[in-house]
């Protein structure tokens, strides 16, 4: 029985090993959106609230410069035109007139700053109107490879269920069969077993292989068979010469009966196996620490 349960094992392991290895590799998610996305969140979340600084924008220095170069030219066009009119000569009148000009062009540039603090807020609002849209554009690429990912793990999940499904009904199957053959192994040794220790049978070859008996463990129960019917002898089954061959116990190394009895134990017939050591141990074959050695070399295995 120890070494049905190790080959159990092993099959166990066995098996295990060669289910991991035919797994399909498990999908995973690539997260190609992923830190875009983020990105453009932490953009939108961590945006500054609307401001207008009249001075830095670009398009006021534009107005200023061209209003003050018109209100410059106005200016001396002006004064030129009251020179005239006093014969050439500066006034304080043309110099009066000449700033009312360029003040009136300053003027124009101080009207035109609510229409550029117009301008400058819808490009504000333009530009997160423009991070909302990539935000959803990619946020839908990142939702359209997820799903993909989800297809494909749960296509993934239910070809491995198949698989193992299969492998699991495959493993219990030659399970069944294993023990099947094994349970009829042993009604075939115990009942080759009751043949040769009763009636001195002698088995052929195929019969033997089908109850798991090696010769030794055969020739040990013909030679006690032998012992116990003086008169009796094998049924001339003629296996190995006929007649179960040999004489005594004492024919037998003790390497001989030490692998019967084993196998004798394996093969589950555990009271043929200890008559068979009683009877080794009767005969000569075996010395009596010999017997107990090997009784308690079983137990430890």
């Amino acid at each position: 029985m120890a070494d049905k349960r190790k080959d159990d094992e092993l099959n166990e392991t066995l098996y295990s090993a060669a289910l991991a290895a035919g797994e399909t590799q498990r999908p995973t998610y690539a997260g190609s959106f992923d830190q875009q996305l983020s990105d453009l969140y932490d953009r939108i979340a961590n945006r500054e609230s609307f401001k207008y600084n009249v001075n830095a924008d670009p398009l006021y220095q534009q107005y200023k410069d061209q209003y003050i170069q018109g209100g410059k030219l106005a200016m001396k066009d002006t004064m030129g035109q009251a020179a005239a009119l006093t014969g050439g000569y500066g006034s304080t009148y043309g110099q009066s007139v000449g700033q009312q000009a360029y003040d009136a062009y300053l003027q124009k540039l101080g009207d035109a700053i609510p229409e550029l603090y117009s301008l400058a807020q819808k490009r504000y609002q333009d530009e997160g109107d423009r991070l909302l849209t990539e935000y959803g554009l990619v946020g839908d690429r990142r939702d359209t490879e997820y799903n993909r990912y989800l297809n494909e793990l749960s296509s993934w999940e239910k070809d491995r269920d198949f698989q193992r499904q299969v492998e699991n009904e495959e493993y219990d199957r030659r399970i069944s069969d294993e023990n099947t053959a094994y349970t009829r192994q042993q009604a075939a040794y115990t009942k080759l077993y009751n043949l040769i220790l009763g009636y001195g049978y002698t088995p052929t070859a195929e019969e033997l292989e089908a109850a798991g008996m090696n010769t030794a463990v055969y020739k040990l129960l013909l030679n006690q068979y032998k012992q116990e019917h003086p008169t009796g002898g094998g049924d001339g089954g003629g296996y190995y010469g006929g007649g179960g061959g040999g004489g005594g116990s004492g024919d037998y190394s003790r390497a001989d009966i030490e692998t019967a009895y084993y196998n004798a134990k394996a093969a589950g017939s555990s009271k043929e196996a200890n008559e068979l050591l009683k009877e080794a141990a009767k005969s000569g074959a075996i010395s009596a620490e010999d017997k107990k050695y090997m009784f308690k070399a079983w137990q430890v295995r």
